[in-house]
Order: C-alpha cells, then structure tokens, then sequence
C-alpha cells in the first residue's frame, strides 16, 4: 500500500502536468491564433497604407503633369503672341520710317524749290543793280 500511497501523488503530478501541458498547448495556439490574426491585420492596413500612398502619388503625379502641361501650352500661346507683337511693331516701324523719310524728301524738295527761288530772286535782284549801276555811271 505504500507503493500505492507513493504512486498517487505521481499520477497527480503527472496528470497536473499533461493539463498544464494541453492548457499551455491551447494557449500556445490560441497566442498563434491572434499573432496570425494581428499579422494579417497589420498586412492588409500596410497594404491599404501603401495604395493609399500609391493612389495619392499617382494623383499627384498626374496633377504636375497636368500642370506642366498647361504651363507649356502658356508659353507656347506667349512665344505666339510675343511674335505677332513684334511682327506687328515691326511693320508699324517700318511704316512710321517710311513716312519719315517721304517726309524728309519732301522737305528736302521744298528747300531746294525755296534755295532755287531765292538764288534766282539773287541773281534778278544783282543785275536790276549791276544795271542801274551802268545807267547811273
């Protein structure tokens, strides 16, 4: 009976461990269980997190392409306007220099016509005197 007494305890012990040994099991898987769970979680916000980033660069990738573009077509628009601008300016320079000089030669014109004028004016004033002169003398 001794050997009984003494074997009891040791059933006891080792039916405590193979409870402890299955509850740490359980409990073991129920920790994996979660861990996988959260990892999994983690994963899809991560995922989430990274389309979110990704949608959002692409927005704005598309943005500053839009802008460049509109900033391109601007200057293309100002390079036109900047060229009609001179082009016209130019032509006006042209027309003004044209006038100018029609003006110019006209003038010209006039004080030869006037030069002429007041040289033969001269010349008939001179003999009227050259010619009262040898009457006089």
């Amino acid at each position: 009976m001794q050997w009984r007494s003494r074997r009891r305890p040791k059933d006891t012990t080792m039916q405590k461990a193979e409870e402890c040994e299955h509850y740490t099991a359980e409990k073991a898987k129920e920790g994996k269980d979660t861990t996988v769970g959260k990892l999994g979680e983690l994963k899809d916000s991560a995922a989430g997190a990274a389309k979110k980033a990704m949608d959002y660069l692409t927005g704005k990738k598309e943005e500053t392409k839009q802008e460049v573009e509109e900033t391109a077509e601007s200057a293309k628009q100002k390079a036109v306007e900047t060229k009609e601008s001179a082009k016209q300016k130019a032509q006006e320079t042209k027309e003004s220099a044209k006038q100018k000089a029609e003006k110019a030669k006209q003038k010209a014109q006039e004080t030869k016509e006037s030069a002429e004028q007041k040289a033969q004016e001269t010349k008939e004033a001179t003999k009227e005197k050259l010619s009262e002169s040898e009457d006089g003398s």
